[in-house]
């Protein structure tokens, strides 16, 4: 199981961070400060989740917990 995980949690790691890497040079050109784009990127990840947690929730309740997770991590 842990090997399965691993690369997921890496991956996710990745995610995360790209956009501390891709919007640090380009903060100025918008006239962002690195405050606004924690704050842009804290609002984009908090809708994203609150968007796909009754979808998610539903395919789980059906298919079940091992079906959904499996479904998670291809991702």
């Amino acid at each position: 199981m842990i090997a399965i995980e691993l690369p997921y949690a890496r991956n996710t790691h990745r995610q995360r961070n790209i956009f501390h890497d891709l919007g640090e040079p380009h903060t100025p050109r918008f006239g962002l400060t690195m405050t606004d784009m924690g704050a842009i990127t804290a609002w984009a990840f908090q809708l994203s989740y609150a968007l796909f947690q009754v979808p998610a929730g539903m395919f789980g309740e059906r298919f079940g917990a091992r079906i959904a997770r499996f479904v998670a991590l291809l991702g």
